[in-house]
């Protein structure tokens, strides 16, 4: 783990914050930003981040991203622009944050390092 990244590890037990900004971000891994997120959390902006040396996601790690979303039963704003995120981690996530206002997956839809995918199926 890097430094940059160690040094926000803190954030994931501060109840205090309640919106935490990470966009255009750079993780070493899954692990990291998920200790960084604080169930106390009501807006979390994860718009085009990095992961890992190949700045892609993979299925696993944006599956386990979606399981900690479960656990932010505060969140009421969530943005995940251009990210992994496929419409099976939102049938995984939304019944689960039911304080919900605000949902943001737009750019690449899926995007891991391939042609993303549509969010529907108009065709």
């Amino acid at each position: 783990m890097t430094d940059r990244c160690k040094a926000l590890l803190t954030l994931g037990t501060m109840s205090s914050i309640k919106k935490l900004v990470l966009s255009n971000f750079g993780f070493d891994d899954i692990h990291t930003l998920i200790l960084c997120l604080s169930t106390s959390l009501q807006a979390l902006n994860l718009n085009h981040v990095k992961m890992g040396t190949s700045l892609e996601w993979t299925t696993l790690e944006m599956d386990a991203l979606a399981g900690k979303f479960c656990q932010l039963a505060s969140l009421v704003f969530l943005e995940l622009g251009d990210s992994a995120c496929t419409d099976g981690h939102l049938e995984v996530i939304l019944p689960n944050l039911q304080s919900i206002q605000c949902l943001n997956v737009s750019g690449c839809f899926g995007r891991m390092g391939v042609i993303p995918n549509n969010l529907t199926n108009i065709g």
